[in-house]
Order: C-alpha cells, then sequence, then structure tokens
C-alpha cells in the first residue's frame, strides 16, 4: 500500500533519511521480465544516488522482497548498507527456502519486520527466515513482531521508531 509506505518515509525523512522510492510490482514475481524491471529501476536508482554521501537503507515490502533480494544477488554492482523487510513472503515453499538462503548470501545486516495481523502465512515464513538464521548463528539479522495499533498511520510510525532504534545499534546515529 503505498499510503502506509509513505507515511513510513516522511518519518525516516524526520529522522534525517533520505528517501528514494521504486515503484512496486503489480504482478507476481515469478517472470523474469519483472525482475528485469525492477533491476533496472535499481540501476537509476544508483546513478542518481552515487554521488550522495551517507548510508544506503534498502526497505522492501511484501512479495517484492524475493525479487529485489534476487536482484541484489545477481548483481555486486547494486549495494546496500542495510535492508529491512516488511511483511516479506514468497508465493511458494521453495521460493521461500531461497529468500531464506539468499538473504544470508548478502552482506549487509537484514532487519526483518512482521506484524501480528499479517496473514498466518506471513508469519509462518518469518518463523521460518529467524530459525535459519538461528542455525547459521549470525549476528546480522534481527526480526521484531510489529504490535498492531490502532491505525495504519500509528503502526507506520511505531515501524519507523523500530529501524531508527535498529539504525542507531548498527552506529548509523
Amino acid at each position: 500500500n503505498p499510503n502506509i509506505i509513505q507515511t513510513l518515509r516522511y518519518q525516516l525523512s524526520d529522522r534525517g533519511l533520505h528517501t528514494y522510492s521504486i515503484s512496486p510490482l503489480s504482478q507476481t514475481l515469478k517472470s523474469e521480465q519483472a525482475e528485469q524491471r525492477l533491476q533496472a529501476q535499481l540501476l537509476t536508482l544508483q546513478d542518481k544516488i552515487v554521488s550522495k554521501s551517507g548510508k544506503r537503507l534498502l526497505i522492501i515490502q511484501g512479495a517484492n522482497c524475493q525479487a529485489m533480494i534476487n536482484v541484489l544477488i545477481k548483481n555486486k554492482d547494486v549495494y546496500v548498507d542495510a535492508i529491512v523487510l516488511l511483511s516479506a513472503h514468497s508465493a511458494t515453499p521453495t521460493l521461500a527456502s531461497q529468500l531464506i538462503s539468499q538473504m544470508h548470501q548478502l552482506k549487509a545486516p537484514i532487519l526483518d519486520l512482521y506484524a501480528q495481523t499479517d496473514s498466518l502465512a506471513i508469519i509462518n515464513q518469518a518463523k521460518l527466515r529467524r530459525i535459519a538464521a538461528k542455525r547459521i548463528n549470525t549476528d546480522k539479522y534481527r526480526q521484531t513482531e510489529v504490535i498492531g495499533l490502532q491505525g495504519q498511520v500509528e503502526t507506520q510510525i511505531a515501524t519507523s521508531q523500530i529501524i531508527y532504534g535498529w539504525l542507531v545499534k548498527l552506529g548509523w546515529y
């Protein structure tokens, strides 16, 4: 939902981060064409911000997580300093396993957020990612459940506070 993400972007801007948006995919992430479109958008964005100093935080949501992680794995010239996953999920168990495997190939620290109001499939996939991270004993992965609040704006403010706290822990502030 672009309105939900927009609130989060405003909150992060208030914390001193510059935000850029890549349009979400409208179709399910099965096609090579969808990933190619995302790759083109990421490369364009990277060219736009290459001259700017500072850290690069990539926030991806829902089914877009799978394609974005694929793009990052396949393109070493596209880099980010940290990644936030919001309610990440995959269409099939095979893709969910692939996402888990690929996440741990990245060097960037990952904050994996899901909401208690997410679907059971999203919550179950989040639990599998947490178990996999514990198995390989990685300290670059952190997972947090976002407690649902009265409204979407309040939930996004809480989400931005969680992200900000994590960035403080990473030494960004």
